[in-house]
């Protein structure tokens, strides 16, 4: 009779992960997995976005508070730093949930890839040659 092996946690969590991968490389782990993806496809967080972009005043509310007036007012000039009228998403301070205002989606991830931080803009801009 041969002696049992113990295994820690991670050794088990790792081999459960190693035979779940040379499963998925049967054919019918191949077909199991696929069946898997298109029903997370038909169903989940796709479905989610496509609620939320049908629904965007009631995400807002919910989100926000902010209500298809209030939202109508926000973003009728457009993005407040390029002016661009399309994409727009609720800017907001992360720290104290304060509303800005309505950006594009563009100008939105530029200031958040550069963490709100004003200091971080002020040097960028000078970076760019537009601060002397």
């Amino acid at each position: 009779m041969s002696p049992r092996v113990v295994r820690t946690p991670e050794e088990r969590a790792q081999a459960l992960r190693d035979a779940t991968r040379r499963y998925h490389q049967t054919p019918k782990g191949k077909a199991a997995l696929k069946r898997a993806q298109q029903r997370q496809k038909e169903r989940g967080w796709p479905a989610k976005k496509k609620w939320e972009k049908n629904n965007p005043h009631n995400w807002r509310q919910r989100t926000y508070g902010l209500t298809k007036e209030q939202w109508a007012d926000l973003s009728k000039d457009g993005c407040g730093i390029c002016g661009v009228n399309e994409n727009l998403v609720c800017d907001h301070d992360h720290q104290t949930g304060r509303i800005r205002g309505a950006l594009c989606q563009t100008c939105n991830v530029g200031i958040g890839f550069l963490k709100d931080d004003p200091s971080l803009v002020a040097r960028a801009l000078k970076w760019l040659g537009g601060v002397p």
